[in-house]
């Protein structure tokens, strides 16, 4: 599997502690492991899941999309 960052979320993640950016590892591995864990998108955005969680108080949006062979 691929993961691709955006050049955005990159910048947020250079910003994190490092315990933080450890929390945001176990998010990314979660959704790589089960890709249909996140909410899928409807209209426009179709082909697009969201995955919330938090880190600390802050809550993070992850979208992503899923890409056949």
């Amino acid at each position: 599997m691929r993961i691709l960052l955006s050049p955005r979320f990159s910048k947020q993640v250079k910003k994190l502690h490092p315990t933080e950016k450890k929390i945001l590892d176990k998010h990314v591995l979660k959704v790589s492991e089960s890709p249909n864990i996140g909410a899928p998108q409807v209209g426009e955005l179709t082909g697009i899941f969201i995955y919330k969680f938090k880190i600390k108080e802050r809550q993070w949006l992850m979208a992503y999309e899923i890409e056949s062979k």
